[in-house]
C-alpha cells in the first residue's frame, strides 16, 4: 500500500521524491517556518514536504531501508486516509494551477 501511495502522490503532485511517507526529513527553516499545518496525524509527514515543494523547496533523497517488523502495524489506513490524501489533493490542484497559468501565459 505504501509503495502505491508514494507513486500516486508523486504523479499527482510532481513532488520529486520517492518516499513521501517517511518521517526522516530535514528542512531549511526559511522554507517551512510560516507554513500552516492542518494535519494533526500521520499526514503531517505528507503535508509539510508538499507545501514546502510548492514554495520552491528542493530535495535530496537518501533512501531509508526498513526491515519488516514481526509486530502488527498500528497504522489504521481507513482512519488516516484523509490525513494522507488531503495534502496530495491540495498539491494536485496547486500543480494544475501552475500548468494552466503557464499555458495561458504562452498565448
Amino acid at each position: 500500500l505504501s509503495r502505491f501511495y508514494n507513486i500516486l502522490a508523486k504523479i499527482l503532485t510532481g513532488l520529486p521524491i520517492s518516499d513521501i511517507t517517511t518521517g526522516f526529513k530535514l528542512y531549511r527553516l526559511e522554507k517551512v517556518l510560516d507554513i500552516v499545518i492542518e494535519n494533526d496525524g500521520f499526514g503531517l509527514h505528507v503535508e509539510l514536504p508538499i507545501k514546502a515543494y510548492f514554495r520552491g523547496a528542493t530535495f535530496l533523497e537518501i533512501p531509508v531501508h526498513y526491515r519488516k517488523s514481526p509486530k502488527e502495524s498500528t497504522l489504521r489506513y481507513r482512519k488516516q486516509f484523509f490525513s494522507y490524501m488531503n495534502p496530495v489533493f491540495w498539491g494536485f490542484f496547486q500543480r494544475l494551477k501552475r500548468i494552466f497559468a503557464f499555458a495561458s501565459s504562452k498565448q
